[in-house]
């Protein structure tokens, strides 16, 4: 009896741990925010640690680094152009060509929940950036040399209103009405006569 009740015990405890490394884990991943100069991102999908890499959708982070993505279906391919830069990946390849030179990545672009996510610091470091990661906080932090336009996923805009007359009538005004947009720094980046554009960029 006692033999059995102790191996039950050892099962109960091997459980326990299990679940709780299990649990571990999943506040790691979730814990994981990426920062672009200073400004953290917002992903529809959480960043992943995968094999000691920070994986990340490919849109949103290209996107923020001021590069055009494109995604071929069929072949499974991601392009990305930045000025005199092209990156090319592929899904569960481990090279990407950056240019003409050929790169060997630890973690290959994979899709998962329906997004396709890249190791953040090959495609950032591609672009030349600085990135750090500081392993206690859970945080990416990269650094660029330029300012890409703001998305509305992880840029606050404020906006400033301006009336100009158009009809010299004085029983019935017409108006123009344009609206600025600016980023959390207060640089203007939008002007715009287009209301609903606060609602893209607040």
């Amino acid at each position: 009896m006692q033999k059995a009740c102790k191996k039950i015990s050892c099962i109960l405890m091997s459980l326990i741990f299990m679940i709780g490394s299990i649990a571990i884990t999943a506040m790691a991943d979730d814990g994981i925010t990426v920062q672009l100069n200073g400004v953290q991102l917002t992903f529809d999908v959480a960043p992943q640690m995968i094999h000691s890499r920070t994986m990340v959708p490919m849109r949103k982070i290209f996107e923020s680094l001021g590069a055009a993505v494109d995604w071929n279906e069929t072949t499974q391919t991601i392009t990305a152009t930045k000025d005199d830069t092209k990156i090319v990946m592929q899904i569960s390849k481990n090279d990407m060509q950056v240019n003409d030179k050929t790169i060997t990545l630890d973690v290959p672009p994979q899709i998962i929940d329906d997004r396709t996510l890249v190791p953040v610091r090959a495609v950032a470091e591609s672009f030349d950036a600085d990135v750090s990661w500081d392993n206690e906080k859970q945080v990416v932090s990269i650094t660029t040399t330029d300012d890409p336009i703001p998305t509305p996923q992880y840029c606050t805009g404020t906006s400033t209103e301006t009336t100009t007359s158009t009809s010299q009538e004085t029983d019935s005004q017409s108006s123009d009405t344009s609206y600025s947009y600016a980023d959390i720094n207060g640089t203007k980046f939008l002007t715009s006569t287009d209301k609903k554009m606060a609602d893209r960029y607040s």
